[in-house]
């Protein structure tokens, strides 16, 4: 693409980015998708897009646009579109990608425990993760109570199993 197509394509995704904060979702939407007429890949516009539409239920446009940027929060999104969408050998397989590039990186341990826990039932692993996301330092706090929750609700979970297994 040509130069000033990317600059308008930037110039929209900014326009999009500022309607958000204004809580103009649609226009917001709208101006994403006419970066991505300027510049078809633009990633900035693809990101915006992709997390807009995970928040809102759409996991066809989510993974369709976040799907192939290298990027670690992208990766986290599409973490969630493949858990979501029922793709746990996928969503482990990023897990493992993200993980290794990044060990303590609070929404994808928090994902990941998901997608050990409700995909794969493996209890073990996803209290390991999820126990990961509250010993690591910073990030929004959002992160350590979802963790505790979802620590605290397999634990409930095991102790149910162990009572109904008992003679």
């Amino acid at each position: 693409p040509a130069p000033s197509a990317r600059v308008k394509a930037g110039a929209l995704v900014g326009q999009g980015l500022l309607a958000m904060a204004e809580d103009r979702i649609p226009e917001a939407a709208v101006l994403w998708n006419q970066a991505l007429k300027e510049v078809n890949d633009f990633e900035a516009a693809r990101f915006n897009i992709g997390f807009l539409s995970l928040k809102y239920g759409d996991y066809k446009t989510a993974g369709k646009m976040l799907n192939g940027i290298d990027d670690l929060f992208a990766h986290y999104g599409m973490i969630t579109v493949l858990r979501l969408t029922g793709d746990t050998k996928g969503a482990e397989n990023l897990c493992d990608k993200v993980l290794e590039a990044k060990a303590i990186f609070k929404p994808a341990l928090l994902n990941c425990g998901l997608v050990e826990y409700q995909g794969n039932q493996n209890y073990s692993k996803a209290k390991q993760l999820l126990t990961r996301v509250v010993k690591s330092q910073g990030g929004d706090p959002k992160f350590d109570e979802e963790a505790y929750r979802l620590i605290a609700q397999i634990e409930a979970e095991e102790q149910q199993g162990k009572k109904a297994s008992a003679p």
